[in-house]
Order: C-alpha cells, then structure tokens, then sequence
C-alpha cells in the first residue's frame, strides 16, 4: 500500500466529511464509516485502487465534491468506482434499493467488495445501535426493510463471485438479524 496515497486519500476524505455526524442521535462522526470501509477491504487483500476508493465512496453522494474533483486527484481506476459507488440521492430510496441491487449482480468483482464492504461496515454499526435502542437509524423503513435490503444485496453480490468478505458479510446480517426483534418493540 503506498502510504502517502493513502494519507491524500485520508485527508481528502476528511475534509469533504468535516464536521458530518450520522444521521440519528450518535456522536460518532461520519468519517469513521470510510476509514472502516477501507479497512475491511484491506485486510480482505483488495487492491490498493479499491481501498482507496473505499475511503473514498461517499464523497460525491454525501457532499459537495463532484466525480470531477475526484478524478483530477486520484486515478481513473480510483475514480470509477467512486462513480459507480454513488447514488442519486433524488430517487425515492426504495427504487435506490432496488437498483443497486440489479447492478450488483453483474457488477465487477472491485465494486461488488467495495459495496459489501460498504455493508459490513453499516451492519455492524446498526447492531451498535439497534443495542443501544437508536431507532431513529431505521428511517426509511422498518427494521425488516433493512433487513430485507441487505439480504437482497449481499445475495446479489454472490451471484457469480465467492470471496470470504461475502462471508463475513452474512455474519454480521445474522448478527443483525438476531437483534431486529428487540428494535421493533
């Protein structure tokens, strides 16, 4: 891994997500969610390109940088599958749903790590938060819409692919799972 990509990398996401925090009741900051990103694909061996853009991945959805900017700081690898990783936040989130999971299935094997990496990450926060009872991170559905998201979209990131991050994904959806009853009460 070149160490000072990774540091541009860092930085660059740092200040685009300066000051965000997720969207419920939490005093985690949001940048943790990319460092986490990019720490699963690391350790699961991912290429550098990839790691990178896991740090990387919300940048044009979340903020204000645009795919322009990226791509005048990193590669056009780098740059790609930070495209392909952001969704147009105007499309209602069910058919946001519903699209990237029609993508993931023909999807390259770089981008079907970086989302289930993406989906690590997230369920192991909500199993934080659903044990400290944070509803208010459910809030585009119920539990079991969530639930039923990531099943569909960690099922659609196996079609055609077998690598232990599919593992370690389904893992922590079992995890997630087990908790869900104890959310909706």
């Amino acid at each position: 891994m070149n160490l000072q990509l990774y540091n541009k990398a860092s930085m660059f996401a740092a200040k685009w997500h300066k000051d965000q925090k997720y969207k419920i009741d939490s005093a985690e900051p949001f940048i943790s969610h990319p460092f986490n990103v990019a720490a699963i694909l690391e350790r699961h061996g991912f290429p550098e390109h990839v790691i990178i853009a896991g740090l990387l991945h919300d940048v044009v959805e979340d903020t204000d940088c645009t795919i322009e900017v990226v791509r005048a700081n990193f590669s056009a690898d780098v740059a790609a599958l930070v495209e392909e990783a952001t969704v147009d936040q105007s499309i209602p989130w069910e058919e946001r749903q519903k699209l990237t999971q029609d993508h993931l299935r023909t999807a390259s094997v770089d981008y079907k790590a970086l989302k289930c990496a993406d989906y690590i990450h997230h369920l192991v926060l909500f199993v934080g938060f659903a044990e400290a009872r944070y509803e208010k991170i459910f809030r585009h559905g119920t539990v079991e819409e969530y639930k039923q998201k990531y099943e569909k979209g960690i099922a659609a990131i196996a079609e055609g692919w077998e690598h232990p991050i599919i593992a370690e994904a389904q893992k922590k959806l079992v995890e997630f799972t087990h908790l869900a009853p104890q959310i909706e009460e």
